[in-house]
């Protein structure tokens, strides 16, 4: 169950998300299950700046195995795969990138501006080490 300032959002499953739009400040942050606290703390969300605003995903128990994966479209740029530090709550998607979801796919192509020679997409997808595996499709 996840309770943000009071309010109680419903329950997660494993390995699922939910997507929640807060205002800026300080956010009492609770999850809990079968009536035990499972985590918990302070969620500082700053002022958003441009239309996109601020994004972020809160990582349950700064459990491991989630990256902050950019991948490069035209241009001679490498993808990157950034590994989340274990004990990391609250991840950050740079740019300001639309988030939909944890593990979303990448696209086969992006259209850019003109005269733009290159794009890139971020995505936060869980990421097996020992496989060399990323979760979002089309990685």
């Amino acid at each position: 169950m996840l309770s943000v300032a009071g309010k109680t959002y419903g329950s997660i499953a494993p390995r699922q998300a939910l997507r929640l739009e807060l205002d800026a400040g300080s956010h009492e942050v609770s999850f809990s299950g079968n009536g035990t606290k499972l985590d918990g703390g302070t969620l500082n969300v700053p002022q958003g700046a441009g239309a996109i605003g601020y994004r972020a995903v809160y990582n349950l128990g700064g459990k491991p195995g989630i990256a902050v994966v950019t991948k490069y479209y035209g241009g001679s740029f490498e993808d990157r795969v950034a590994m989340v530090a274990a004990g990391t709550r609250v991840v950050e998607v740079p740019g300001a990138q639309t988030l939909d979801r944890i593990d979303d796919g990448f696209p086969d192509t992006i259209t850019v501006q003109k005269h733009q020679s290159y794009g890139t997409l971020v995505r936060v997808c869980h990421v097996d080490e020992a496989k060399g595996s990323v979760g979002c499709p089309g990685w």
